[in-house]
């Protein structure tokens, strides 16, 4: 059978794997720079068979492997790799920067890129025996983090023909990915003031800062009359150099996201009428740079019940003693409570005093809203998409943390992602072998998908900010 082929690859080169990771972990880099990590998986892909095209999309870091035997579906594996700023930390259970301030896989995406590309090579062997026909594909998808890269991958036509697209993410529990993310607008305000001197000739200034701020009031009092489940955040970017000097400009980089795409751009749009009256009230100018958008991400009943069957047969992690006493410091460092509320909300198994959740939970069929955002979200609006999450850390440990960035830098985040990649391969060449399963996920995304069609969030004229 081809899956015991891809289980066995995986297995055989657990070692291969985990380097990988830790090459990647040791090496992190900002979005659309991910030069190092983008160089080594593509070359690794294309050591082993496949045909590999660099620079796509006009982000040098963004590439695309392929391997192809015989005619059949097109399957996908997707790739992230960024690092997270101001998240350094060395592999111990203390805060402990490698870098201050530096960069860190507080994401985890060392084990998702190391995964897919596990999976994706697992893929390629079965179908290299002859026990498959059709396309295997890794996606190299840089600036996750800032929301872009699928999305100019998307613009540009490079998943037109694909019939299936599967990934994952690092998590602390072990189960589909069914909750729909946030659609997004990420844009940066500039405020365009005229300098004096702050006390000496306050009149013959106009500041910046002012509109910025009057913009944050307004927009804080928006947040009254927006749906419960979005988001609006930001940060400024650009507030001046020094008081004494009245700023002539200043810039405020926000986020806003929604469960819906149209939902996010009614929100945007009030959000630049209120940009518009700062600036009048502060007598500057402004404009506005739009960064990125993104679509939620559309679950497919089709593809969450064959992902959980995946990851039902291939089983959660096994942690070792070692590993369970490491996540344990890591636990000592989370706000009192946080782990019974989590194991409760979860719905976990775990004993007193542990950490590392190594059960598949259930498909509960709820559906709900998570608050995050990811690119993932257009890939599902033109490809139909298959996620899940597996256990890479302590039940616990905060999104975007340090805490994240030590376990992914262990063996803990390398036995979540073996999983992960054993489960995307098998689902993977569940749609090689069985055709009927991409035609029952093709008519269940165009259903879901016929009313409201794909439209890119990125105007035409925005580049990657490469």
């Amino acid at each position: 059978m081809p899956h015991q082929t891809a289980l066995d690859w995986i297995d055989s080169n657990f070692n291969l794997l985990h380097e990988t990771s830790q090459t990647l972990w040791h090496n992190p880099e900002p979005s659309l720079k991910e030069v190092k990590a983008a160089a080594h998986l593509a070359d690794l892909l294309q050591h082993h068979g496949f045909d590999v095209q660099r620079g796509v999309a006009g982000m040098p870091t963004a590439f695309v492997a392929s391997y192809s035997r015989g005619t059949g579906p097109v399957v996908a594996y997707l790739g992230e790799y960024d690092a997270l700023p101001e998240l350094s930390q060395a592999a111990v259970p203390e805060r402990s920067p490698i870098e201050p301030g530096g960069y860190g896989h507080g994401c985890g995406h060392n084990l998702l890129g190391t995964g897919a590309l596990g999976a994706a090579l697992a893929t390629k062997a079965a179908l290299e025996a002859g026990k498959a026909s059709g396309t295997v594909r890794f996606y190299g998808c840089p600036a996750e983090e800032i929301l872009v890269g699928k999305v100019f991958m998307v613009r540009d036509g490079l998943f037109a023909d694909c019939d299936l697209a599967i990934t994952w993410h690092p998590a602390a529990t072990n189960q589909i990915s069914a909750d729909q993310n946030l659609a997004m607008n990420s844009a940066r305000f500039n405020f365009h003031g005229v300098s004096a001197h702050a006390a000496v000739s306050p009149e013959a200034g106009r500041s910046a800062l002012d509109a910025v701020e009057l913009m944050n009031v307004g927009v804080n009092y928006l947040r009254e009359h927006v749906t419960s489940q979005a988001r609006i955040h930001y940060v400024i970017t650009d507030g001046g150099l020094q008081p004494n000097v009245v700023p002539s400009f200043s810039q405020v980089w926000y986020y806003v996201r929604a469960p819906h795409r149209h939902e996010v751009e009614e929100i945007y749009g009030r959000v630049l009428e209120i940009a518009k009256g700062a600036a009048l009230m502060a007598g500057v100018t402004h404009d506005v740079e739009f960064v990125a958008g993104c679509y939620d991400t559309l679950r497919l009943e089709t593809l969450l019940e064959v992902s959980q069957a995946n990851l039902e047969r291939v089983g959660g992690p096994s942690f070792d003693e070692q590993e369970r006493a490491f996540a344990r410091q890591l636990a000592n460092t989370h706000p009192p409570g946080t782990h019974e509320r989590i194991v409760k909300r979860a719905g976990l198994t775990l004993l007193d005093g542990e950490f590392l959740s190594e059960e598949i939970l259930p498909d509960t069929g709820l559906r709900g809203v998570s608050s995050g955002s990811t690119d993932v979200g257009d890939v599902s609006w033109n490809v139909p998409t298959a996620e899940i999450r597996t256990a890479c850390w302590p039940v616990g440990n905060a999104g975007h943390s340090w805490q994240n960035t030590a376990a992914a830098g262990t063996t803990i985040g390398t036995k979540g992602m073996v999983v992960a990649a054993k489960a995307m391969a098998l689902t993977g060449l569940d749609a090689l072998v069985d055709p009927d399963l991409v035609v029952q996920a093709r008519k269940e995304f165009q259903a879901r998908t016929a009313a409201t069609p794909y439209v890119c969030p990125i105007p035409a004229h925005v580049n990657p900010e490469v």
